[in-house]
C-alpha cells in the first residue's frame, strides 16, 4: 500500500514553542480513506492506529478525521479558524456520518 509521512505540529496552551510528532501512515484502501498511523518516538512504533478520512474539501482547506467506532473525531483546517457557516456545515456532516457532534471542542489556534 501507499505510505504517507505525517508531520503533526502543535503548540501546547500557554506555550509559544511548537512541537512536532512525526508519524507514518499506511493507506489501507484504494479510496485512500483508511489509514493506519504509526507514531515515531525514536523509531516508528508498530501501533497502526486506525483513522478514517471521512470528509475532505475539494481544495483541501478542511477535513474530518475519525476512528472506526466513531468515538473520536477531529475537524481540521489549513487556517487557524473557519467561519461559523463552514463549521456548522462540517459539524452537520459529522452528525450525518454517525459522530456525536455535541462532544466537539473548539480549540483556539493561537501561534504567536
Amino acid at each position: 500500500g501507499k505510505i504517507v509521512q505525517v508531520d503533526f505540529t502543535y503548540c501546547k496552551p500557554g506555550s509559544k514553542k511548537t512541537s512536532s510528532l512525526l508519524q507514518r501512515a499506511n493507506v489501507v484502501n484504494d479510496a485512500c480513506t483508511e489509514w493506519q498511523i504509526s507514531p515515531k518516538v525514536g523509531v516508528y512504533l508498530p501501533l497502526r492506529i486506525a483513522y478514517l478520512v471521512v470528509d475532505c474539501a475539494e481544495d483541501y482547506s478542511t477535513t474530518i478525521i475519525g476512528v472506526p467506532d466513531r468515538s473520536y473525531i477531529w475537524i481540521m483546517a489549513r487556517t487557524p479558524s473557519v467561519d461559523a457557516d463552514t463549521m456548522a456545515s462540517l459539524q452537520a456532516r459529522a452528525r450525518a456520518l454517525g459522530f456525536d457532534s455535541s462532544k466537539i471542542v473548539n480549540v483556539p489556534q493561537i501561534w504567536e
